[in-house]
């Protein structure tokens, strides 16, 4: 799994299975049905991440707690400005609830995961290799 991790330098998340709370900065019109979100922790500072990582989002929808995997769209060069893309899909019961309820200045909240092994890689193939399993 290529989740993106909490580092220690998060700030005061709740790392017993509970998340951090990430806060919209801003809120990017790309088409008619897809919408860039920026966003960036409400305290402390999120960990580095690499290219092809995700986070899970914490949300409550229609008063059920629904959790959805969004792959973060900008480059790793940029931890401080964390973006996911979200194309509206017509029954889509997270993408709709973000399209019409994420705006500046709300609040979300990610699923604390712990770090993956050093050296852990998802290949293309679906399959996960490590340094220690190649030896």
């Amino acid at each position: 799994m290529n989740v993106f991790s909490l580092s220690s330098s998060s700030g005061p998340a709740d790392r017993s299975g509970g998340g951090l709370t990430l806060t919209c900065r801003r809120v990017i019109q790309e088409t008619h049905d897809v919408k860039t979100f920026v966003l960036s922790p409400k305290s402390g500072q999120l960990g580095p991440f690499k290219a092809g990582q995700f986070i899970m989002l914490n949300l409550v929808v229609g008063g059920a707690a629904v959790v959805r995997n969004y792959s973060i769209s900008s480059p790793p060069t940029r931890p401080d400005d964390l973006r996911i893309t979200v194309k509206r899909v017509p029954s889509g019961l997270a993408s709709n609830w973000l399209h019409d309820n994420l705006e500046q200045g709300s609040e979300i909240g990610i699923v604390a995961r712990p770090a993956p092994s050093p050296g852990t890689t998802c290949r293309a193939s679906g399959r996960f290799s490590s340094p220690a399993a190649a030896a």
